[in-house]
C-alpha cells in the first residue's frame, strides 16, 4: 500500500532546501528566523505526508 507521491515529497523536500539557503543569507536575524520557522512548517508537512504511506 505504498502510495506516496514522489512528486510532492521532491517538491517539499526542494522547498525545505530553498528556505534553509535563504536562512543562511539573510540579512538579518528576524529573516534569518521566518526562513527557519517556514521550512520547520514544510517539514512537518514532509513528515505528516510520510506518515500516511
Amino acid at each position: 500500500m505504498i502510495e506516496v507521491n514522489d512528486a510532492k515529497l521532491s517538491h517539499y523536500t526542494r522547498l525545505i532546501q530553498r528556505e534553509r539557503q535563504a536562512a543562511e543569507t539573510a540579512s538579518s536575524e528576524a529573516i534569518r528566523e521566518l526562513h527557519l520557522k517556514i521550512a520547520e512548517l514544510y517539514e512537518r508537512e514532509l513528515a505528516t505526508i510520510r506518515s500516511l504511506s
